[in-house]
C-alpha cells in the first residue's frame, strides 16, 4: 500500500475522531439514536448550545442549535436532540427555566400523557415557553394565590392562638411567657425613659456649666501646654540625674547625717538641761541678793554701806585729781642736794570744786 494512501486514511480517521469528539464534548450522543425536534420562542433568555434538556430532573437531551427564523426575525428557532429511547407527545412543551441565581439555564420537557400514536418525530416543531426567575422561585400566579391563602389562614390561626395565650396570665406556654416578659421590659423601659428625660431636664443647666468648666480647663491646659511640657522635661531630667547618680550612696550619707544630727540633738538637749540648771541657780542667787543674803545681798540692800562706798569713791576721786594737779604736794625729790621747794596751795584748787559737788 502506498504511503500516500496510508496518510489519507489517517487524515480521514483523525477528522472523524475530531468531529465525534467535538459532538461528544458538546453533549451530543454520537453512539445512539436521537430524535431531533425544534421549538420556537420570542425570547430564549440567553439560552446557549449544549444546554441540557431534562425531564423531572433527569437529562434526556441537549440543545443542538439556536438560530433566527429565516422568514421571521422575531422568532428564534431552537433545535433539540432528545434520546431516541424517550418517546414524548407532540403536545410536549420545551420550557426554558433559570437554573440558580448565576444565570444558568435548563430546558424542561413538560408532558403528562404517555405517547401512543401522536409521538414526536424528527423535524417536528413543538411549542416552547420561557419561565422567569421569579416564576421559577415562587410558581405561577394561581400557585401564589393558593400559597398566600394557605399562609394567611395559618398565620391567622397562629396569631389567634398567641393572642389567646397572651390574654391568659396563668399560661404556661413558653412563647406567651416570653412575650409577656418582653411587654414588662418595654413598660419598664418606657418608665425609665420618662425618668431619664426628667432627670436630664433638671440637670441640663448643671451639665452645661460643667461642660463650660471643662472647656475652660481644656483652654487653660492648651494655653499652658508649653509650661506643662517643660515641667515634664524637668521631671524627666531630674529622674535621669537621680538615676545616673549614686542614689544608694546619697541615701547612706543622708542616713549617716541624720544619725549624727540625732547625736547632736542629744548633746544639745544635755546642754540645754545644764543651761536650765545654771539659770535655776542664777535665779536662786538673784533671789538671795534681793533678800539681802550674803555679801552681795548685803551690799545691794544696806544703804549705809552704799553711802560709805559712795563717799570712799568720791574721796578717792579727789585724791587722784589732786595728785594729778599737785604732784609736788605728795612727791618732792631733790636732785644733787638741791633744797626742796615748799608746796604752795594753788589759789584755785580744783579739789574744792570737786568737794563742793
Amino acid at each position: 500500500m502506498a504511503n500516500e494512501i496510508k496518510v489519507g486514511i489517517l487524515a480521514i480517521a483523525a477528522i472523524i475522531i475530531f468531529i465525534l469528539g467535538f459532538k461528544f464534548l458538546s453533549g451530543s450522543n454520537v453512539l445512539s439514536d436521537v430524535t431531533v425536534v425544534q421549538a420556537e420562542y420570542q425570547n430564549v433568555a440567553l439560552l446557549s448550545k449544549s444546554t441540557p434538556v431534562i425531564k423531572n430532573g433527569f437529562q434526556i437531551g441537549v440543545v443542538r442549535d439556536i438560530e433566527l427564523k429565516e422568514n421571521n426575525p422575531g422568532i428564534i428557532v431552537v433545535t433539540f436532540e432528545i434520546d431516541g429511547d424517550i418517546k414524548f407527545p407532540k403536545s410536549a412543551i420545551f420550557e426554558i427555566t433559570p437554573n440558580g441565581m448565576m444565570g444558568d439555564k435548563v430546558v424542561n420537557l413538560l408532558y403528562d400523557s404517555i405517547c401512543t400514536a401522536d409521538c414526536a418525530n424528527d423535524g417536528d416543531i413543538l411549542p416552547g415557553s420561557t419561565k422567569s426567575l421569579i416564576s421559577s422561585m415562587i410558581g405561577e400566579p394561581d400557585d401564589i394565590k393558593k400559597y398566600a391563602s394557605v399562609m394567611k389562614n395559618e398565620l391567622g390561626q397562629t396569631w389567634n392562638q398567641i393572642d389567646k395565650e397572651l390574654s391568659n396570665p396563668q399560661s404556661e406556654n413558653a412563647l406567651a411567657q416570653t412575650i409577656m416578659k418582653l411587654q414588662q421590659v418595654a413598660h419598664n423601659l418606657s418608665i425609665m425613659t420618662i425618668q431619664m428625660n426628667k432627670t436630664l431636664a433638671q440637670t441640663a443647666p448643671g451639665l452645661a456649666g460643667t461642660m463650660n468648666n471643662f472647656e475652660k480647663i481644656s483652654a487653660n491646659i492648651n494655653a499652658n501646654n508649653q509650661a506643662i511640657t517643660q515641667l515634664i522635661n524637668n521631671a524627666a531630667t531630674l529622674t535621669e540625674q537621680m538615676k545616673g547618680g549614686d542614689l544608694q550612696k546619697t541615701l547612706d550619707n543622708t542616713n549617716s547625717t541624720l544619725s549624727k544630727s540625732g547625736e547632736t540633738m542629744d548633746e544639745l538637749k544635755k546642754t540645754l538641761k545644764g543651761t536650765q540648771e545654771s539659770l535655776a541657780k542664777m535665779n536662786g542667787l538673784l533671789g538671795n541678793v534681793e533678800q539681802g543674803e550674803g555679801n552681795i545681798g548685803k551690799l545691794a540692800t544696806d544703804e549705809k554701806l552704799y553711802d560709805n562706798v559712795t563717799e570712799l569713791s568720791k574721796n578717792l576721786s579727789l585724791l587722784m585729781q589732786d595728785l594729778r594737779l599737785n604732784p609736788k604736794r605728795y612727791i618732792n625729790v631733790s636732785v644733787f642736794g638741791k633744797k626742796q621747794i615748799d608746796f604752795t596751795l594753788p589759789k584755785d584748787d580744783p579739789a574744792y570744786q570737786q568737794m563742793d559737788k
